[in-house]
């Protein structure tokens, strides 16, 4: 299965935050991503999804907001990965 999603980033600053608005299947969904340093040099990473619509959507056996924590849980699982290989190789 295809889906495409239009996207339209709404706020950016470099290394701090970012904004977008997802539309897709009669859903609106605006994320933010921000980033922090720490006292300890670490970066923390949020991320943050508000929904609206979806309620009637069914894929695969589920729907609008099991979608989206799939989602997020594979996104923040893959960006993990990615920093800590990044974080090695330093």
């Amino acid at each position: 299965m295809h889906l495409f999603v239009d996207q339209v980033i709404t706020f950016c600053e470099p290394g701090s935050k970012v904004g977008w608005i997802d539309n897709a299947f009669g859903v609106v969904l605006e994320q933010w991503v921000t980033f922090q340093e720490t006292v300890d040099g670490i970066t923390r990473v949020t991320a943050i999804s508000e929904m609206v619509g979806g309620e009637s959507i069914n894929i695969g056996g589920k729907n609008a907001m099991e979608l989206l924590q799939n989602v997020m849980r594979d996104w923040s699982e893959n960006y993990r990965t990615v920093c800590d290989e990044l974080a090695v190789s330093a």
